[in-house]
């Protein structure tokens, strides 16, 4: 049915029958994903078919004929497990969402069915593991880099070579990156082209590649710092720091998220408070460089203040956003007739009425992002579950399809691609042994300097990092374990693998809020547990503006009203 009959459409779709058949999961096939990567109207569909299915109820399932006894619910419930499940299990159905346009990707990140096959895909084992190993790598990487930068020999005293550090790690989130841009690109281009275009990925690669580049010219040049590039590296990597939080928790995301929202909605105020500090700054430069003939600067001045008026131009800007930010003394700045004169109009403008305006902008942002905080927290995690899923689906261990009779078991293409994942998979668990070594000897230098909150830090990224190699090991080489071991040891093999799950269960839990309640989610009826902080507050600016606009409206039709009235009257007794 055609956008025209939407009245229709929903009138189709609320009968007895499609809503029995949103809880089959025999309807959920490759159409779903096909809609989704396609885009536009048939994606919109798609994220309606996700929205019936998680908003079901047991009406649905029963079509509302009599009070529902125990076993229609078992039943019910069981019946949407399997179609969450169904969805979940879909090839590519969450990085199909990263193509959606951003409203489309929270609506659909929002609905019980996504939400489950995300909270499914996270508590793997496997994914969890890779979690905990980029975690301990990145943290790794900027110890190293931080004493690559800042020419450390303590290091060095342990045999410790931070550089190698860094050439690993880097080496092993390229081939990431390759790994999980070759498995998007098996969904869909268009999948592929919004992974490329979320502006994290890019902080992402970028801080990866100059991290690189920056320890081969330390290398090369052992006696010249470049403490610029050397402070903009390190910003880079904390922004992959604040990558990782947002999708920790909804209060992270939409702390993080709202950050990047603050600063879009100021872009175009930033250019006007830009124009008048530049604008004063020139004044403030012109006045005081000028007086008494250009006479006034050449003498001996006691104020800092003036005398930055008396320099370059761009220290007259510095000196001027200062003043925007309280940093003056009044004796100074009133030394002379111009000086003041500007600086009452400059704080009249920028302090009174500009900073005022932009505290306004940042707290009507910040409340906008209160109110949709689950929604970017959802859409944020659709992001990073697509690449953990991508990265997975290239690396997971894959039975080889029986062959047909006269033909070949292992073709070349198959041999290659087992080649290079195996590659993939020694990269990563070698990167992950080398930063093992790097963090035991930074824990014995740590130990003999006596920086105790320092150990205590990197013992604890020590310990991640080795039951996260554990358990990424076993679920790699499960099969080989168990061939070569005898039997006291698989039992002793077992109980290791069933502490490692309970760990796994327990960080799940810790860094993604996971645990049975949360992967197997109820209905949407259920997850009403909405944060209102801010929210009523947006929603009165909102009505106040409404009411404002509507006075104003009124206004004008009643004065036009008036003038019609008067040039009637006017026109009668003329």
């Amino acid at each position: 049915v055609d956008d025209d009959g939407q009245d229709s459409r929903q009138r189709i779709l609320d009968t007895v029958l499609f809503q029995r058949l949103f809880l089959c999961a025999e309807v959920v096939d490759r159409w779903l994903t096909d809609m989704l990567a396609h885009g536009g109207v048939p994606a919109k569909r798609a994220v309606d078919f996700l929205w019936r299915v998680s908003n079901s109820s047991i009406d649905d399932f029963t079509g509302g004929f009599g009070a529902a006894n125990s076993g229609d619910w078992d039943r019910f419930y069981e019946r949407r497990e399997e179609v969450f499940m169904t969805v979940g299990g879909l090839k590519g159905i969450i990085a199909s969402l990263v193509t959606l346009d951003n409203a489309e990707t929270e609506r659909a990140a929002s609905t019980a069915t996504i939400w489950h096959a995300m909270n499914n895909k996270l508590a793997r084992p496997f994914v969890l593991g890779l979690v905990l190993i980029d975690l301990v790598l990145h943290l790794s990487l900027m110890i190293a880099f931080r004493s690559i930068a800042q020419r450390e020999s303590t290091l060095s005293k342990v045999g410790v070579k931070p550089a190698a550090v860094v050439y690993f790690i880097c080496t092993h989130y390229i081939l990431r990156k390759g790994c999980e841009a070759w498995a998007l690109l098996t969904v869909s281009v268009k999948v592929l082209k919004g992974y490329f275009s979320n502006l994290w990925n890019l902080f992402d690669s970028a801080a990866i590649i100059l991290t690189l580049a920056m320890t081969i010219w330390h290398s090369n040049n052992e006696d010249e710092y470049l403490n610029g590039c050397n402070a903009f590296v390190m910003g880079l990597l904390w922004l992959k720091v604040l990558g990782f939080l947002k999708v920790v928790n909804k209060e992270m995301s939409t702390f993080i998220l709202a950050l990047s929202q603050i600063l879009l909605d100021i872009r175009l105020f930033m250019v006007v408070l830009v124009v008048v500090v530049f604008m004063f700054g020139d004044m403030f430069h012109i006045v005081v460089s000028t007086k008494d003939d250009g006479q006034y600067c050449a003498g001996d001045i006691d104020s800092g203040y003036i005398d930055d008026f008396c320099g370059s131009i761009w220290s007259s800007y510095l000196r001027t956003y200062a003043i925007l930010l309280g940093d003056f003394e009044l004796d100074d700045i009133t030394e002379t007739t111009g000086t003041t004169l500007l600086f009452v109009i400059f704080t009249l403008v920028g302090v009174v009425i500009l900073l005022n305006v932009l505290i306004a902008v940042i707290s009507d942002s910040y409340e906008k992002a209160t109110m949709s905080g689950g929604l970017l927290f959802g859409r944020a995690r659709v992001h990073y579950v697509a690449q953990n899923e991508a990265l997975e689906r290239i690396l997971k261990p894959r039975p080889a399809p029986p062959a047909q009779p006269g033909e070949r078991r292992w073709k070349p293409k198959r041999v290659i691609y087992q080649s290079l994942r195996f590659l993939v998979l020694l990269t990563i668990i070698g990167t992950a042994m080398h930063s093992f070594l790097f963090l035991l000897g930074t824990l014995i230098a740590t130990g003999q300097s006596g920086r105790w909150v320092a150990l205590a830090f990197i013992g604890l990224l020590f310990g991640l990092l080795f039951v996260a190699l554990w358990v990424v090991g076993t679920f790699i080489l499960d099969n080989i374990f168990r061939i070569i071991l005898p039997d006291r040891a698989e039992m002793l093999y077992d109980y290791m693998n069933r502490l490692s799950g309970s760990f796994v269960s327990s960080a799940a839990n810790f860094l993604f809020g996971l645990n049975k309640d949360t992967v197997r989610v109820s209905s949407s009826a259920d997850q009403e547990d909405v944060d209102w902080n801010g929210k009523v507050r947006y929603l009165e600016n909102v009505i106040d503006r409404m009411l404002q606009e509507v006075k104003t409206d009124l206004k004008s039709e009643i004065m036009e009203m008036k003038t019609e009235m008067h040039d009637y009257f006017e026109a009668e007794t003329g």
